[in-house]
């Protein structure tokens, strides 16, 4: 296994997101995501957001009032998600 896609984002003044894929050698099993501190200590352990929530290597991620925003890209149905989901401590 391994990491895929990783980004990070600056929460406040003590506080970072980190989000990435997890895959095997060959496929994609899920995206999680974790808050740590600025020293890399753990605020709130890996958490699974699903498989519906795809990370591209060019997106972006926004923190806007303790809720995270991404886009993402639906090949199937050719069209872009609004992904949001809210932080909690």
């Amino acid at each position: 296994e391994n990491v895929s896609r990783l980004k990070a984002i600056k929460l406040d003044n003590v506080a970072y997101l980190l989000v990435w894929e997890k895959w095997s050698a060959y496929d994609y099993i899920a995206t999680y995501a974790m808050k740590i501190d600025q020293s890399g200590n753990i605020l709130t352990g890996p958490v699974e957001l699903g498989a519906h929530v795809r990370l591209n290597r060019q997106d972006e991620i926004w923190d806007i009032d303790d809720k995270v925003y991404m886009i993402s890209g639906n090949k199937t149905e050719k069209k872009l998600e609004l992904i949001e989901f809210q932080l909690k401590d």
